[in-house]
């Protein structure tokens, strides 16, 4: 009879070991669980924020009209390998204004390139092959921004406007988002501007007084958004716009964008 009592005795306690046992697993996965639960949570709620905060075709305007609102800045200063220049933005391209001063808030522009040098023409900047801008860029977004082009602003020495692509050239003249480049030009005599005229490029008076007396660009008139111009730092453009250059118009020598810094 002892022996019976002992052997009930001993199932109980195991039986009940056994049921804390289970009780604990079951804490422990359903504990699991939820925590998995929440992880996942945030990684959806991350994504949806990277999602809000990435700029795309879609939501372009809506983002830098936005961004351009809180935003008010106009003038920035370039710091390159030669020296510096102070650029005046234009409100009335309001959303390059504020897609140029949002990179620059951003430091996209640290350690960029002026990548095409073509003299007497243009320097072209904004862009590396390296896998940091490249980075940055993605985290930005994917997008070209709506033609601005504004008769009243050409292509005179010191204006400084975005690459379009020649796909984009035929259609809606949309910009690139990081590429830009900046005029130098050349003195040009009326008759030559006269020539450009007949080819339906508008110019107005005072732009034309402009391009006799300081040079510039205007066969890209109505063909890029000029977006702003440089006010200080000619002797940079200059410097830069004469640099040995090899095939592609690729200097021989990198010349850097240490950082694009908003002044005011």
């Amino acid at each position: 009879m002892r022996n019976l009592i002992f052997l009930f005795i001993l199932i109980s306690v195991l039986f009940a070991c056994d049921a804390s046992e289970d009780h604990d697993l079951v804490s422990v996965v359903d504990e699991t669980a939820k925590v998995q639960e929440e992880v996942e949570e945030q990684v959806i709620d991350t994504v949806e924020k990277l999602k809000e905060s990435i700029i795309t075709n879609m939501n372009v305007v809506e983002k830098l009209t936005s961004y351009g609102e809180e935003n008010a800045e106009t003038i920035v200063l370039m710091k390159t390998t030669y020296g510096n220049m102070k650029i005046r933005l234009y409100n009335e391209t309001p959303l390059h204004r504020a897609n140029f001063i949002m990179l620059a808030k951003k430091k996209y522009f640290d350690s960029t390139l002026f990548y095409r040098v073509i003299p007497n023409f243009m320097i072209q900047g904004g862009n590396t092959d390296d896998d940091e801008i490249t980075t940055k860029m993605t985290a930005i977004g994917a997008y070209r921004i709506p033609n601005e082009i504004n008769p009243k602003f050409a292509h005179v020495k010191g204006a400084i406007a975005m690459a379009v692509s020649p796909e984009e050239q035929e259609f809606e003249k949309k910009s690139s988002a990081f590429n830009f480049y900046i005029v130098e030009g050349q003195k040009l005599s009326n008759r030559y501007l006269e020539e450009i005229e007949e080819r339906e490029i508008t110019i107005t008076k005072t732009n034309k007084n402009r391009y006799l007396n300081k040079g510039g660009a205007p066969h890209l008139d109505g063909n890029y958004t000029v977006f702003g111009e440089v006010i200080s730092g000619f002797s940079v453009l200059k410097k830069i716009s004469n640099v040995k250059t090899e095939q592609g118009d690729w200097p021989v020598k990198s010349i850097y964008i240490s950082t694009v810094e908003v002044i005011k």
